[in-house]
């Protein structure tokens, strides 16, 4: 009887197949956008979800916080109790990187219990959208997804305005530099981007 138990043990082993345990414990991680499209007032009610939602966590639960803009980082590691009273991550707030916050939050599960991602932001993407590895990868862990919609800063209003101006903080005499314009508009509008130095016109070019 045990040669025949270990036989099909082998048998199971090479075919691949897996036993897997199901456990009720949740870690959820909240991925919580940070980015200039969110104003402060939504982003302090996204907070007061947060706390409230981990009040119900159960006694074996574990809840954490990712923030992201155009990086996500991860700013509270699961723990069994979540109160956030600020946010000391930093990101770049100029972009909205969905794909990093659901990556970086895949990386903080514990292996041995039910997963969940929490996403609150406005869905504004603008450097990369969602890729099928991402995609893929929830898919493979058995991650729960749930996205919380957060009003944006252009909610209701026709809006363009340059968010950053990116340029080098030194530069030789005589060399030529490069100055990026950081613009966010909810419109399809053409528009003529003018630059001036010391109030004097230097160029302009038209934007789409």
């Amino acid at each position: 009887a045990i040669r025949t138990i270990l036989i099909l043990l082998l048998i199971l082993a090479i075919g691949g197949l897996k036993f897997v345990r199901r456990t009720d414990r949740l870690c959820t991680i909240f991925a919580l956008d940070v980015s200039d499209s969110i104003t402060e007032s939504e982003s302090k009610k996204a907070l007061e979800y947060i706390n409230n939602s981990a009040k119900d966590m159960k006694e074996n639960d574990l809840a954490g916080l990712v923030v992201f803009g155009k990086e996500a980082y991860v700013d509270i590691p699961p723990k069994s109790e979540l109160n956030i009273t600020n946010i000391s991550s930093t990101p770049d707030k100029n972009f909205t990187n969905i794909d990093s916050a659901i990556i970086t939050s895949l990386s903080v599960f514990p292996s041995d219990m039910q997963k969940r991602i929490v996403l609150l932001s406005d869905g504004n993407e603008n450097i990369i959208k969602v890729g099928n590895e991402s995609l893929a990868m929830l898919k493979a862990n058995d991650v729960q997804i749930y996205s919380v919609p957060l009003k944006t800063r252009l909610s209701n209003k026709s809006e363009v305005f340059i968010s950053n101006l990116l340029a080098q903080s030194q530069v030789n005499p005589g060399r030529i530099f490069e100055i990026k314009a950081v613009l966010i508009s909810n419109v399809n509008i053409k528009a003529t981007l003018k630059l001036f130095r010391d109030r004097e016109y230097v160029t302009e070019k038209q934007v789409t």
